[in-house]
């Protein structure tokens, strides 16, 4: 699981949304929907103009009291808020 988590965080950084947020899902679903991994993922579909599915993210991190305010952070900042 670790290996396809950096994987998706470089892909996303390299500009390729797609596969970078393909590689997240799955990296995703693998952890149990890990906090770590869904900041990543929400930032990478914000990043990528699917805000439906990052903010679908950030409400599944807010529900989630495990998940710290930094995962959330990464989604409202691949948003665009502060």
């Amino acid at each position: 699981p670790l290996p396809g988590f950096l994987r998706g965080i470089v892909e996303s950084a390299r500009g390729n949304s797609r596969q970078g947020t393909l590689v997240l899902e799955r990296t995703a679903s693998s952890l149990s929907r890990d906090p770590a991994v869904l900041g990543r993922l929400g930032n990478a579909y914000a990043r990528s103009g699917r805000v439906v599915e990052a903010r679908a993210v950030l409400a599944e991190l807010e529900r989630n009291p495990e998940a710290g305010r930094v995962y959330m952070a990464m989604v409202e900042t691949g948003l665009g808020n502060r």
